[in-house]
């Protein structure tokens, strides 16, 4: 019998201390999303903030920075220098900065706009200039229709290719 006992009172221990708990949190204020109790931006919300100001400096030799409407996005190159393919808006105005490491500052870089969408600022001349960070700034603004948008950028032996998808992308087709 008193193991029963014991057993039982385990039991209410355990009991006890779970109502204990669950009141004590049911009375403390909840912060609302993306906030922390004191009010200000919780932790996820400015790790995302830090990633998207992150410094250019900071970025891969192989990141892209991309800007649409006010929204940043780092995308990462292959191999190649190709990014991978970015959804975005019919008739979208795109600001891509694009790194050429091995290239010196002042070094001219050539810029086109392969498949539609038209090419805005320095880049509609065909050469972008690459600043002091050894990044190239190209704006771009992309097709009314839908279909692939597609940037090369050529110089200094490197290789660099944006691709954009405007619309709803096809499904893949597999060849047997």
């Amino acid at each position: 019998m008193p193991r029963r006992f014991c057993l039982l009172g385990g039991s209410a221990l355990v009991a006890g201390l779970f109502v204990i708990l669950w009141f004590s949190l049911s009375r403390t204020q909840m912060p609302a999303p993306g906030q922390s109790v004191a009010g200000s931006p919780s932790a996820a919300t400015a790790a995302a903030s830090a990633e998207r100001m992150k410094p250019i400096e900071a970025l891969s030799p192989s990141s892209a920075l991309i800007e649409i409407a006010g929204r940043s996005q780092i995308l990462n190159a292959n191999v190649r220098g190709e990014f991978p393919r970015f959804p975005v808006p019919a008739a979208a105005v795109i600001k891509a900065r694009v790194p050429f490491a091995d290239a010196q500052p002042g070094d001219s870089i050539a810029v086109q706009a392969e498949d539609g969408g038209t090419l805005q600022g320095e880049a509609s001349q065909g050469l972008v200039i690459v600043g002091t960070d050894h990044w190239v700034n190209v704006v771009f603004q992309t097709a009314a229709k839908d279909g692939l948008n597609r940037i090369t950028l050529r110089g200094n032996g490197e290789s660099r290719m944006l691709e954009f998808w405007v619309g709803k992308e096809p499904p893949v087709l597999v060849r047997k």
